[in-house]
């Protein structure tokens, strides 16, 4: 899930402030009809990598810290609904906010509602709701930066400590690691990898909306101009954004052996595997089984991300 949303992202990213770059027909003939629909795509995407990122956290919580209790047996859809759910009914508003129009002096009008001569040229503009203040205040600024920016993180901190504390107390106590808590402890460091990647590349885009708020809060207004130092962070934010949805996956196969090996047969790189000649087919020792009940926690983990 975590890697749908974050090749999404990728992809809108791509489309919205690459290829125009790159293709003046793109950006005066395609991108003004794209943007009205890839920017709350592009949100909705953000939103759920964010919330997948949680969730991972949370599973690996509930698995490491309460195994025993009764929600740690339901499947990974206990999971990914929600997160779905919640980034597309969260970004609705999202697709309300821009349309293609044409500008004609001090008149705009929609594309799809005006003739357009050859030489005039698309572009995109604010629906009014974009444009209230209130709207910008209530849920672009202050629901956005508490429900997307720091309620998720204070989660990831809060699960991940509890995590690494549960893990370190099992290690003390318990000398001889079984094949179940190795992979435990696996999964929970491809977590934190994540986690810490996923905080660094945020931060950018945290200190953004807290200035935002910051403003909001001293001048009882949002800032219609941004100061320089805003515009540059903006655009390693985009960045960092981008790479912090590139990564996760590099993450995974680098510390999950499972994971890397499913990864190769899968694109046929099966050359890359070092070559097992032996064949064991003795009965399931005590850690083999041990393993096998694990599997469900860790298919879990694997679906999510």
């Amino acid at each position: 899930m975590l890697t749908i949303f974050d090749t999404i992202f990728v992809l809108s990213v791509t489309m919205t402030f690459t290829m125009p770059i790159f293709s003046k027909h793109w950006k005066t003939s395609v991108n003004p009809f794209l943007l009205p629909w890839l920017s709350p795509i592009m949100q909705i995407s953000l939103n759920g990598s964010i919330w997948a990122t949680v969730s991972v956290a949370v599973e690996r919580f509930v698995s490491v810290v309460h195994p025993r209790i009764w929600i740690s047996s339901f499947s990974s859809l206990l999971y990914i609904l929600p997160t779905i759910l919640l980034s597309i009914l969260w970004n609705i508003p999202r697709f309300n906010e821009l349309y293609t129009c044409v500008r004609r002096g001090n008149e705009t009008l929609k594309a799809s509602e005006a003739i357009i001569n050859s030489t005039e040229v698309y572009s995109v503009c604010l629906t009014p709701m974009r444009k209230d203040p209130r709207y910008i205040r209530d849920y672009i600024l202050l629901a956005n930066f508490f429900f997307m920016a720091f309620l998720p993180f204070m989660i990831l901190i809060i699960t991940n400590s509890l995590i690494y504390r549960t893990i370190t107390n099992i290690s003390n106590l318990n000398k001889k690691t079984t094949s179940r808590q190795k992979r435990d402890q696996s999964i929970a460091m491809i977590l934190v990898g994540i986690v810490i990647v996923f905080g660094f590349c945020n931060t950018f885009r945290i200190i953004i909306n807290l200035y935002e708020v910051f403003h909001l809060a001293v001048h009882g207004s949002v800032s219609s101009k941004w100061p320089k130092w805003c515009d540059i962070l903006m655009r390693f934010s985009h960045l960092f954004l981008v790479l912090n949805s590139s990564v996760n996956i590099i993450i995974y196969g680098w510390k999950d052996n499972k994971f890397r090996e499913i990864l190769t047969k899968l694109f046929h790189l099966n050359f890359l595997l070092k070559k097992n000649n032996i064949v064991m087919m003795n009965t399931p020792s005590k850690e083999e089984k041990e393993m096998a009940r694990s599997e469900h926690s860790v298919a879990v983990v694997e679906s999510l991300l």
